[in-house]
Formats: structure tokens, sequence, C-alpha cells
């Protein structure tokens, strides 16, 4: 027995000289020794056998090792064999050491914001985290028709793809093709000339310089546009209107009579000459009483607005046919030029 514990106290120490050795500095200091001891019987005559296994954990800056040592000695204090392990500590996310199911480990330079993300993940369009480069990231939610793109880049006009808010997209900055630099559909009226206008003034009134169609106001447009009186005539730019339609003075007639904003049957060649200058010499219609009893007739004009002679004699209401001088009736200029009746 006493051969016994001097073996066991012999590689005890010996095991503790192991641990203690030079160049032990740790702050944190952890031993733990398990001596186990077995006895022959009596009369068996069966050799001792002494176990130990010793437990030495060091802590210095932040890192931590761990030793472990299991001896066997035999009664003659002689030993038969020693195992001995060392493990390291646990690694982690930010050990700033790469691991197998680690991309990147900066250590505490890990950031969401920055080239190593604080999953040891690196940093790419579609994590969900808004990196140097990158305009937006909403993760899988990214998408060319939300609000960030699949390309982590913000959704704006002229990128190509229709967003919400946007009529359309063709990818250019061309400002008067079918598609505006403020992705709106263009069209006649929204203030910009596009290809095929001649003109464009934010608004569809025929009335002033560029009319419904984005044209240049003329008399062969089909519309009642610029200075017309009605549909491609009067108003001084375009032929004299025929009876029946709008006018304001004389001049907008053909007839060259304007009663009652409405073009009505000339009153004289006069009247004719006035509405259309370039008259030739012909037969005209006149009335010579407007909206008087007297029927209107036929007269030979020539193109200095006079009256050569009647083609048809006129009568009163009620009088027979008979050689009448031309009828005294108010309009005055009717009757200038007008020859006595045969």
């Amino acid at each position: 027995m006493r051969g016994t514990t001097v073996a066991a106290y012999l590689s005890i120490a010996a095991l503790a000289f192991g641990t203690y050795a030079c160049g032990d500095d740790s702050s944190e200091t952890t031993n733990e020794t398990t001596v186990s001891t077995s006895s022959p019987s009596t009369t068996g005559g069966e050799m001792m056998t002494t176990t130990t296994s010793t437990s030495s954990s060091t802590s210095s800056g932040g890192t931590t090792a761990g030793v472990t040592t299991e001896a066997m000695t035999s009664t003659a204090g002689e030993t038969v064999g020693i195992e001995t392990g060392s493990t390291g500590a646990t690694p982690y996310c930010g050990d700033g050491v790469v691991d197998p199911d680690e991309e990147c480990d900066e250590g505490d330079a890990n950031d969401d914001n920055g080239a190593c993300t604080s999953v040891c993940l690196s940093a790419a369009c579609g994590d969900g985290y808004t990196q140097p480069g990158e305009e937006c990231d909403d993760g899988d939610g990214n998408a060319d028709d939300g609000t960030c793109k699949l390309d982590c880049t913000l959704p704006v006009c002229g990128d190509g793809i229709v967003q919400p808010g946007e009529a359309c997209d063709d990818g250019n900055n061309i400002d008067d093709d079918a598609c505006s630099n403020a992705c709106d559909l263009t069209s006649c009226g929204d203030g910009m000339v596009q290809m095929g206008e001649e003109c464009d003034d934010a608004n569809l009134d025929n009335t002033d310089e560029c009319n419904e169609n984005c044209q240049f106001p003329s008399c062969e447009d089909g519309l009642l546009s610029g200075l017309e009186t009605d549909v491609d005539c009067g108003g001084g730019n375009c032929q004299g209107c025929d009876l029946g339609l709008t006018c304001v003075e004389p001049g907008d007639c053909g007839s060259g009579n304007c009663q009652n904003a409405v073009c009505a049957i000339a009153m004289s060649c006069n009247q004719i000459k006035l509405g259309n200058p370039d008259a030739e010499s012909g037969v005209f219609e006149i009335d010579v009483d407007g909206e008087g009893d007297l029927e209107p007739f036929n007269v030979y004009c020539d193109d200095a607005g006079k009256v050569l002679n009647l083609q048809q004699y006129f009568e009163r209401a009620g009088a027979a046919p008979a050689r009448l001088h031309a009828p005294r009736v108010a309009p005055g200029p009717a009757l200038v030029g007008l020859p006595r009746a045969a």
C-alpha cells in the first residue's frame, strides 16, 4: 500500500509540474485532478493499478484552451500509458476566423452595411442590407416592378421598366416621341411638340393659333379654327361663307350680305363684289329688299360690282307683270346701277 501511495503522488506531481510549466502567465487557471486506485487482493497477488486524470484550463486575452491528461501507473511507480488532448474555443461569427459555414469574418469589423455582414455572409444585392454601391435592398422583395429593383437600384423614369405611376417607359431621354421624359404617353395638348405635330399650346382650343389636332389653322382643316366664322370660311383669311352659314360682317359671306349673323342673298352687285373680290362678271342672284316681300332675282353683274342688265323682271306682290321701273325700296346700295326695266 505504501508503494502504491508514493507512486500515485509522484504521478500527480509530474502531471502538475507539466501543467504549470514556464510561460504560463494566464490570468485565470482552473485545475481538476482525479486519482483512482485499485489494490490487489491479499491472496491473489494481483498488481495494483493507479489511474490519474488531470484537467487544466487557462484563460488569457480572451482565448481559452484546455488540456486533459490521463496516466496509468503500476505498483512500482512505472507509467504504463498517457493520453493528452487539447481543444480550442467554440468558433463563432465575429471571432475573425472564417469557419466552414461562413463566407467571411472580419471580427469586430463585421457590419450589415459593410463588406461582411453581421452573420458572416459576404455583402450582396438581395441580402436585405443596403451596402455601398446599392440604392436599396428589399431582400426577397426586390422586383423590377417594385420599390427596389433586382439590381438594387431605385426605379426611375427612363430605366425601361414601367413602374407604378408611369404610363410608359421607353428607356430613353427623347421627349418628342410617344413616351415623354416624364413617362407619360404624349398627346396633343400636353404642351410638348411631338413628332407629327406642328404646334402644341397645351389646350384644345380651335380659336387660337394651334388647333385641336396640334396643327396650324387652315382653311382646309375641316375645323372651325383660327378667325373663321364658320368651318373653313369667313374671318378674312378664308373664302366667304355660303348662304346660311355664320358670319360676323358682310365680308364673311360669299354673298357679301351678313344678316342677323347669317349669310344671306346679296342685295346688290356691290355686296357680291365685297363678299368675293375675285368674282368675275356674270349672272348673280340678288334680293333688293332683303327680308321684304320681293323675291330674289337674277342680274348680270360686271367684275366691278355694277349691274349691267336685269335677267328677270321682278314684280311687286299681287301685281301683274308689266313694264316696271326698279322698285323704290329702302336698301339704297342695292339699287345702285339697276337699269330701268325695258
